[in-house]
């Protein structure tokens, strides 16, 4: 009987990249998708129009923030709907579980995750729009989370935000993002973008205290001065001390994640430790158009189409879930190729990779892999990533166990038990799955991958150091020769005039 569970689990496991996670939710959420999906990729151009976009930009901006402002109120609203049905359904379940009603209490926490996971995906479509305040800039997104356990969703803290997000975004060039409702921003309490200005991390403080607290916090920390937070406190209570010291906290964290966006180089506090952010200058290559050939294919009638990108990823589109797994894991025995196996909709479970809504995808194509009209899944050979690197840049990547620091292989591009890496400053510099989600969420090609790491790696900078250390010699010659002949010069000048 064990064997028999334990193989049905391993089943489960292998079909779940086919199955549609949207045929999870009701009619009703898969259809509120659809009008969020329009409200942010298209209301903008269907108001102003395509041709007048880059003209009429004021216009333009304020019509797509009009989109963006409707779908906030939208899910907001949707989102404290489920957060009561969550306490009502946790409420029921406890009760259950006093009257040892296993079945009915099986029935609440079923759908309290069920509620749980359509408000995952209604933050989804927020954290797009932030996405793209962002210019879909990874390295900035990454730094504006805590660890886990620091989401505070609440109906309480997302009335207060909406209430001052919707005073700025009175303004039609302006948008305001509570960022509660995203699954990331876990600094400031709005993402506020206007134009001209920029975008900028918001804390929103009502009450006298609150105010008076946030103001001396934010001079505290912008003139670091040693004795004022002393003198400020001195007289407070215990209650007060902590009130203010939380408050500071929270515009240290603030000002610090700012200072790492804006300079590159920092603190990270979600993985606690000083960053160098390294995405300047770096100029992605997508595969988007061979997944629009393959949905092209299944609207044209096939009930399958594969791709493969760079020799080192398989991308799949099928119609049906069954389909997909007996032709996707035929053709993966067949070529023996290996990976990890995503369907393009698991960005909605991972706050840190460009939501599904993003994509530089055609806006039905999208529309069908929301409805489970269309199923695409993608895997990454890692083996034949490190093949692809090395073919373009002989000794590029290498392998090597894991050190102890890195516990989790599920991390790191991994063949077999050992890891990738690239020697960079002359240290071993594993590759880490943040570019796994690059080339499957993102659809960044591989090689283009490959390029990044190379110009990065010891490969490419220790020949191009060799050659600026043997450029500079040579113009320290000429300049050395040129002085000399100048001297030369003058004394024939002086002997000549001397005549």
């Amino acid at each position: 009987m064990t064997d028999a569970l334990d193989d049905s689990k391993v089943m489960e496991f292998k079909m779940r990249p086919f199955i549609s996670s949207w045929k999870r939710l009701s009619p009703e959420l898969v259809s509120l998708a659809k009008d969020l999906l329009f409200l942010i990729r298209k209301h903008g151009i269907e108001k102003v129009g395509e041709k007048d976009a880059i003209k009429e930009r004021r216009d333009f901006v304020s019509a797509v923030h009009e989109g963006w402002k409707i779908a906030q109120k939208t899910i907001a609203f949707e989102v404290i709907l489920r957060l009561d049905d969550i306490s009502s359904l946790k409420a029921q379940s406890k009760e259950f579980h006093r009257q040892k009603n296993s079945k009915e209490k099986m029935r609440c926490l079923r759908e309290s995750r069920i509620k749980q996971y359509e408000i995952k995906v209604l933050r989804r479509f927020i954290d797009s729009i932030v996405w793209v305040l962002f210019n879909n800039e990874h390295s900035t997104i990454r730094r504006l989370a805590l660890p886990d356990g620091n989401d505070n969703l609440s109906k309480d803290n997302i009335i207060d935000s909406m209430i001052a997000a919707d005073l700025i975004n009175e303004d039609a060039t302006s948008i305001a993002i509570v960022s509660d409702l995203t699954t990331f921003v876990h600094a400031g309490d709005l993402v506020v973008f206007k134009m001209g200005e920029g975008v900028t991390l918001t804390e929103v403080k009502s009450g006298d205290k609150n105010i008076e607290f946030s103001h001396a916090a934010q001079f505290s920390v912008e003139t670091k001065c040693q004795h004022f937070d002393e003198q400020y406190t001195k007289e407070f209570n215990e209650k007060d001390i902590k009130h203010y010291t939380r408050t500071k906290k929270q515009w240290q964290r603030l000002t610090d994640i700012t200072q790492t966006i804006n300079n590159g180089t920092g603190y990270d506090y979600y993985h606690k430790k000083q960053v160098n952010i390294e995405d300047e200058n770096y100029i992605p290559i997508f595969y988007n158009q061979d997944i629009v050939n393959i949905w092209s294919d299944i609207k044209s009638g096939k009930n399958w189409s594969i791709e493969v990108i760079d020799n080192c990823v398989y991308v799949g589109a099928y119609k049906e879930t069954e389909m997909g797994f007996l032709g996707f894991n035929s053709w993966m025995d067949g070529t023996n190729f290996k990976g990890r196996v995503f369907n393009i909709s698991d960005s909605i479970g991972a706050n840190f990779v460009q939501p599904l809504f993003n994509l530089d995808l055609p806006h039905e194509l999208i529309e069908d892999i929301i409805t489970g009209d269309l199923i695409i899944v993608l895997c990454l050979d890692c083996r034949k990533f490190m093949q692809l690197g090395n073919d373009r840049y002989p000794g590029l990547l290498h392998l090597a166990p894991l050190p102890k620091a890195f516990s989790d292989p599920d991390d790191y591009f991994m063949i077999d038990d050992k890891a990738i890496f690239s020697y960079k400053n002359g240290a071993m510099s594993f590759i880490g799955t943040g570019l796994e989600s690059r080339i499957i969420f993102d659809l960044q090609r591989p090689a283009n991958i490959v390029d990044w790491i190379y110009k990065g790696s010891d490969l490419y900078t220790t020949p191009v150091q060799n050659k600026q250390s043997t450029s500079a010699k040579t113009v320290k010659k000429q300049a050395k020769r040129a002085k000399k002949n100048k001297n030369k010069n003058a004394k024939r000048s002086r002997r000549l005039n001397r005549k």
